[in-house]
């Protein structure tokens, strides 16, 4: 399943949002920073974290020879060590850099269609989630959004940032529409900032399928990997995040059907790909 996160205008909290469900996904789940105006995670949840040469610009530059699961697997971290069933792609190092992977998309997609590697990555299929970032980057990946299985438009509930997000709603409906004929793959992702619930945002045409709490402190802790509070892994954030996760998730196709279309790329796969080993980074709280 391919998820692509967006944004209407200022910081609702994407990417934050984004990695706390990531950490609490249901299942194997990769999340990809693929915000054309650059990455934050470096410098935010992964600040003091030996990252390596681990970013999204690295993986682009090997799309001249194609892109396989294995390439995207060299340049990820795990966020649940010592497992590696909840993966992270870091972002852009500079802001500069969004126009450098419109070639990558494409190819992006293609490995991500086929993402498995026997060990010790990936042994069952990967749910995909992409942090696109704002809707109206000139470099924003409207590939990708386009052949999401859903698209996740996240936005505050205060009465400003509804009255942005309904048109940019429309917008990407019609996008989806004119793609294949999907309007309904838009959905909404809520942080209860304001006044208004989930059911009063509906009545605007934009369907909510979860919220998280507006919650700075918790917050925090991913955007700047401050100390871990007693309790966090239990609190209202985390417990939000996970059910936000489920409820995404269960958009997306059967699992059973997931594994039948997994196992029929397994046996007609070939290369010397298959037998790799990679290294995967820890990092996790």
């Amino acid at each position: 399943m391919l998820i692509c996160m967006v944004t209407a205008k200022g910081a609702p909290g994407a990417t934050t949002s984004t990695l706390a469900m990531s950490m609490t996904w249901p299942r194997p789940v990769l999340m990809i920073e693929a915000d054309p105006a650059g990455g934050d995670l470096q410098s935010g949840f992964l600040q003091g974290v030996d990252v390596g040469q681990r970013n999204l610009l690295q993986l682009a530059r090997t799309v001249r020879h194609g892109i396989t699961a294995v390439d995207i697997a060299r340049q990820c971290l795990s966020l649940d060590p010592p497992e590696t069933t909840h993966l992270v792609l870091p972002g852009l190092p500079s802001p500069f850099q969004g126009a450098s992977l419109a070639p990558m998309w494409d190819p992006l997609l293609e490995a991500a269609s086929q993402f498995w590697v026997r060990n010790p990555i990936w042994s069952t299929p990967v749910d995909v989630v992409v942090d696109c970032g704002r809707l109206d980057h000139p470099h924003m990946p409207w590939r990708l959004v386009e052949a999401a299985d859903l698209v996740v438009l996240v936005f505050r509930s205060t009465l400003t940032s509804i009255t942005v997000a309904k048109p940019w709603a429309d917008h990407v409906r019609g996008r989806l529409e004119q793609a294949d004929g999907r309007p309904d793959a838009l959905a909404g992702l809520v942080i209860t900032e304001g006044s208004y619930s989930a059911a009063e945002i509906r009545r605007t045409g934009i369907d909510v399928v979860a919220t998280l709490p507006h919650d700075p402190a918790a917050a925090r802790v991913l955007t700047e990997r401050t100390h871990v509070p007693r309790g966090f892994h239990r609190s209202q954030f985390v417990r939000s995040a996970r059910s936000a996760a489920e409820a995404l998730r269960a958009r997306g196709p059967e699992p059973a059907e997931e594994e039948r279309d997994a196992a029929a790329r397994r046996a007609e796969a070939v290369g010397p790909h298959e037998e790799e080993e990679q290294e995967v980074a820890h990092v996790g709280l």
